[in-house]
């Protein structure tokens, strides 16, 4: 909905308020009369139903920007990759030797006690330049996932569990609160309004 459009509906909102729903101004007699309140208060939700059928544009959701944005900028991986470097057992050393081809690297991994770090000896890179020289990261790195075609050849298969959890006692099944769009019908609004003109005849006479 763009400006003009929005300008013109409210516009024409106020001339309809001003032709159709004209009062008088209320004395102290009219305040202190029930029938002067339960008259302006059935006008009001009339109006209120007599716009939604007019306007109904006003209490629709306003467009996303986002809607104009093509799919291309959302299809993004958000799969990441995580390098993590254990001990086999429970032993708190472990000892060994990688085979680089011409030459090898011995290391050693002691665990520290009372903390969760490694102390990681090995010999000096320059003893054995073949080795693999890249950088050893435990971060999060961006990765593009597995292979589909290798993923369709051999599936992997979640394993459910023993028993079914269909039902519990403790969940909260309540629905959450929402919004509705008030729509009443043509006919409804029209004997609605005939009926509270005779109302309003009546309490005037």
């Amino acid at each position: 909905m763009n400006m003009l459009s929005f300008i013109g509906d409210q516009v024409l909102l106020s001339v309809c308020s001003n032709l159709f729903f004209f009062f008088p101004q209320p004395t102290i007699a009219d305040f202190l009369s029930i029938g002067w309140w339960a008259s302006n208060a059935a006008w009001s939700i009339l109006q209120q139903l007599f716009f939604s059928l007019l306007f109904p544009n006003l209490l629709e959701a306003v467009e996303s920007a986002d809607d104009d944005i093509p799919d291309a900028m959302f299809k993004e991986s958000c799969i990441t990759e995580q390098t993590q470097y254990f001990f086999d057992n429970d032993e708190r050393s472990y000892s060994g030797v990688l085979d680089c081809g011409n030459c090898s690297r011995m290391y050693r991994a002691e665990k520290l006690p009372n903390t969760n770090l490694v102390f990681l000896i090995t010999d000096a890179k320059a003893t054995c330049l073949s080795c693999d020289p890249r950088p050893l990261r435990q971060a999060e790195q961006p990765s593009e996932g597995p292979n589909p075609c290798e993923l369709a050849q051999s599936p992997r298969h979640r394993k459910g569990p023993d028993m079914c959890f269909d039902n519990n006692e403790n969940e909260d099944d309540s629905d959450c609160g929402g919004g509705n769009h008030l729509s009443p019908s043509l006919w409804s609004m029209l004997g609605l309004q005939l009926l509270f003109w005779l109302t309003k005849f009546l309490l005037q006479s």
